[in-house]
């Protein structure tokens, strides 16, 4: 045999084995209809790239473009509300409570000891650091719950800090 086959050759081809006659006709041509559907993507152009997407309210593989994808990812992330993406930064100086949105804090305690409440919010990750080099700290401590068992983290050097995540009931270093 050998050669590549295109899609729509794979019918007239002889294959010269004996019993191919007997394969059920509607089961071949079940094989060839899905294999034709390949023969579009390797004779598609680059301005318009076509690829196989699985649709999963459907359960099948569909012919898509990639421009057509971008503009669904578009259309998506447009619904979408990311007002409270959690990529903030917040450089603090005095007591705070955490909210939703925060995700990075930096905590300058050069005028006082700092106290940080944690809000207890499933999946939240934080990471906060101590930026100043004085002798006062900064008291992490959750608003319910534990830190891995205990019920504050101090920070007390400069570029100390801790990643926490939160599971909805505690917080974890991680």
């Amino acid at each position: 045999m050998g050669e590549i086959l295109s899609p729509s050759g794979l019918e007239t081809y002889d294959y010269g084995t004996p019993g191919w006659s007997d394969i059920e006709s509607s089961n071949f041509q079940k094989l060839n209809d899905y294999l034709a559907k390949f023969e579009d993507l390797w004779n598609s152009t680059p301005d318009n790239w076509n690829i196989l997407r699985y649709d999963s309210s459907t359960s099948k593989w569909i012919k898509d473009t990639v421009a057509n994808l971008s503009t669904q990812l578009e259309d998506y992330l447009a619904k979408k509300d990311l007002s409270n993406a959690r990529i903030a930064k917040k450089t603090i100086t005095s007591d705070y409570t955490t909210t939703e949105s925060d995700c990075y804090i930096f905590a300058d305690a050069s005028s006082g000891n700092i106290s940080i409440t944690l809000t207890t919010i499933e999946g939240q990750e934080l990471m906060i650091k101590k930026t100043d080099s004085s002798s006062n700290t900064v008291t992490i401590t959750p608003s319910s719950g534990n830190i891995e068992g205990s019920s504050s983290l101090t920070l007390s050097s400069q570029y100390e800090y801790y990643r926490l995540y939160c599971d909805g009931t505690n917080w974890w270093k991680v």
